[in-house]
């Protein structure tokens, strides 16, 4: 039996504009991660046979534009991190 997520993103008088400021594609080409200048991260499901992308989750908690994303893995654990930083520290 199959399971419905159903994300919920409130935001003021005007949505987030979502102005992309860098990408990351995960090492098994299965997650795209986006970042935009309004601080905000999109976390996307990504099928490449298909070009298709699903979102996932959107991040919030930057102050400033994001400047980098990165990708961190264990050798020792399939948890995957990706770290995050802004223009403002």
């Amino acid at each position: 039996m199959g399971s419905l997520a159903i994300p919920l993103v409130l935001w003021g008088r005007d949505p987030p504009t979502h102005d992309i400021s860098c990408i990351l594609l995960t090492k098994d080409v299965k997650t795209l991660v986006t970042a935009s200048r309004d601080g905000q991260i999109c976390v996307w499901d990504f099928d490449p046979p298909k070009l298709k992308m699903v979102p996932r989750v959107l991040l919030v908690g930057h102050s400033a534009a994001v400047s980098c994303l990165a990708e961190s893995s264990s050798s020792t654990s399939s948890v995957r991190t990706i770290a995050s930083a802004a223009q403002n520290g």
